[in-house]
């Protein structure tokens, strides 16, 4: 069995290829027709897709993430509103010609990374490690890294968004896009009300920010996403480039060998994770989280159209993946229990249930060389 990979320790996203192919088939009160269905309030011109593609990973404030339990107060929904609206506005609101000239590079790379992902696909093959981290440096060094013989010398913007991109894993992922998708029914409706002439481009944003916020509920359908510890591999263990690596490390294992899951739609599947979102084995999380997309850009129209009218967003999050309890998982390489931090006490059994309290620099060193097999997913 191929050994999960770990390439650099804080970048955990599906491939800008695979978040840009979630765009809906429609956009009403959009040039359809199109290549660039949304224009921006800065004036950007983008796709639906597109912006799924690079928000969070590439755009975003860093350390600043819009699901931070740690900042719980009497008006947490007005508070993440505004960290998400932050977040939109790198992309939506900032200076035309930084974003443009960014775009310039970020497209380019996107384009590039897509023709790998083909080519790997019709060779039966995944990208391999060490392009896909020559496409981590283009992306970093697009926003601003500077990087040495493959190796991160200076964050990017995409490196700073990573080290804390705990809104791009179960369950903050879902609050994220619910943040978001909130605001965007809010827009919509704000463009109903607006005279004629300026309809369209209110409209427009409401798109955009939705699009801002499926970023977050395409990620939830990426097994290394749905129960990898993240925050408290990065809160508890000390120091947290080392927690980094760790979340890591179980982020790929999940994506690997794959998470029976179910949702609340009653659908039950095997999700996989980054990077194997086009592999036939994962037709079905595709079509699954492209519905999801779909209802979710349709409700901003909706919202729109009739704007006093109540949207009924669990139609979306009903279709969020969760673990299969019913069927077997392979058991977490770390899991949380009674608020502490555990992991697999065997790293290279898969089926072994025991765990045990870890240091993490010991348990990194370990993992150097695990070799994890014995598989329970069943296919």
């Amino acid at each position: 069995m191929e050994k999960p990979r770990h390439h650099y320790p804080h970048v955990s996203r599906l491939v800008a290829p695979e978040h840009a192919s979630f765009h809906p088939e429609l956009l009403p009160f959009c040039r359809s027709n199109s290549k660039y269905d949304l224009k921006l309030p800065n004036g950007i011109q983008l796709n639906f897709g597109q912006i799924v593609a690079l928000a969070g990973d590439l755009f975003g404030v860093p350390d600043e993430p819009i699901i931070d339990h740690n900042k719980q107060n009497l008006d947490t929904m007005t508070w993440r509103k505004q960290r998400f609206l932050s977040s939109h506005a790198t992309l939506a609101h900032a200076d035309y010609s930084i974003v443009k000239r960014e775009l310039d590079q970020l497209i380019s790379v996107m384009e590039d990374e897509e023709r790998e992902m083909k080519d790997a696909i019709d060779a039966g093959e995944s990208i391999n490690e060490k392009k896909s981290n020559h496409f981590h440096e283009r992306y970093d060094t697009a926003l601003g890294g500077y990087w040495l013989f493959g190796i991160p010398v200076r964050f990017g913007r995409m490196m700073s968004l990573a080290s804390s991109n705990f809104d791009h894993f179960t369950p903050f992922a879902r609050e994220a896009y619910e943040v978001g998708h909130d605001l965007a029914l809010e827009k919509a409706r704000e463009a109903s009300h607006a005279a004629s002439e300026s309809q369209e481009l209110i409209l427009q944003e409401a798109y955009s920010i939705d699009a801002f916020a499926c970023h977050f509920l395409t990620d939830s359908f990426a097994s290394g996403h749905i129960r990898t510890p993240r925050r408290e591999l990065k809160e508890q263990i000390k120091p947290n480039a080392i927690g980094d690596l760790l979340s890591k490390y179980m982020h790929d294992e999940d994506g690997l060998f794959g998470l029976n899951v179910r949702n609340l739609h009653g659908d039950q599947w095997i999700a996989y994770g980054d990077g194997s979102l086009f592999h036939s084995k994962s037709d079905e999380n595709r079509r699954i989280a492209k519905e999801a997309v779909e209802i979710s850009a349709s409700q901003v129209f909706e919202a729109f159209s009739h704007p006093d009218q109540k949207i009924c967003t669990t139609r979306v999050t009903d279709l969020i993946p969760f673990i299969d309890e019913s069927k077997k998982n392979n058991y977490p390489l770390f899991q949380v229990r009674d608020g502490s931090l555990v992991r697999r006490n065997d790293l290279d059994n898969l089926a072994d249930p025991n765990v045990t309290n870890f240091i993490g620099v010991t348990t990194l060193a370990k993992l150097k060389f695990y070799k994890p097999s014995g598989s329970c997913i069943e296919k």
